[in-house]
């Protein structure tokens, strides 16, 4: 009696391991398919992208244009309008290098993850036809 009852519980468990293989293939097969139909991997890329963007262009007005045009513009109203008369000390190249850094590191990263998501979609693509090649059999 215990060795029909052993025989049911392995039986039971192989078909709940199963079950836990194909949701969790038929889980990363529909986000594969999510990501790919409604190009979320593109918008994602974008947003993150122009916000670097953005923060890198802020950061060469904010340390760079701006108060290279304040010291031109100062020249004009004092007696001295020689460019050797400029102060430099107003010109934070440490922040405008920091934030070329950053967008750097930034766009790196992305690079990185775009590769790998692609290769995931690929493989769920491929995991596709192999199911359905199965299926044909």
């Amino acid at each position: 009696m215990e060795k029909k009852t052993k025989k049911k519980v392995k039986k039971a468990d192989n078909k709940l391991a199963s079950n836990a293989k194909i949701l969790k293939f038929t889980f990363f097969t529909q986000f594969g398919e999510f990501i790919k139909e409604y190009g979320v991997v593109g918008l994602a890329i974008g947003i993150v992208i122009g916000s670097a963007v953005s923060k890198f262009v802020n950061s060469i007005v904010e340390n760079l244009i701006s108060p290279l045009i304040g010291q031109i513009f100062s020249l004009f109203g004092s007696s001295s309008t020689a460019l050797s008369d400029m102060k430099w000390n107003n010109i934070k190249i440490g922040a405008f290098i920091s934030s070329l850094i950053e967008f750097l590191i930034i766009l790196i990263i992305i690079f990185f993850a775009v590769k790998y998501v692609l290769k995931f979609l690929k493989l769920v693509e491929d995991k596709k036809i192999e199911e359905k090649k199965e299926e044909k059999k």
